[in-house]
């Protein structure tokens, strides 16, 4: 399913019968590297998910930012496809 972005789309809020959304995202044909996107966040209240798009040589290893203090609060979720 495609659909695109209002903010009067409730996203979130319909069940076709799958379950709930777990999240919103781009779909792979239109990621090119250095694109973000913001997202509503699935609980609400404000809060926003942000995907970005970068090249395998853009990206570090996970255990390279691991404990870095000007990040902690960041929560990665790290996906790649080509």
């Amino acid at each position: 399913m495609v659909t695109a972005h209002s903010p009067r789309f409730d996203v979130y809020g319909c069940d076709f019968g799958w379950e709930k959304p777990l999240a919103v995202r781009i779909g792979s044909a239109n990621k090119f590297d250095g694109n973000v996107w913001l997202f509503p966040g699935r609980e609400g209240g404000g809060r926003f998910e942000v995907e970005v798009a970068l090249a395998p040589e853009h990206v570090a290893a996970p255990e390279q930012v691991a404990g870095r203090e000007d990040i902690r609060l960041l929560d990665l979720h790290l996906s790649y496809s080509c």
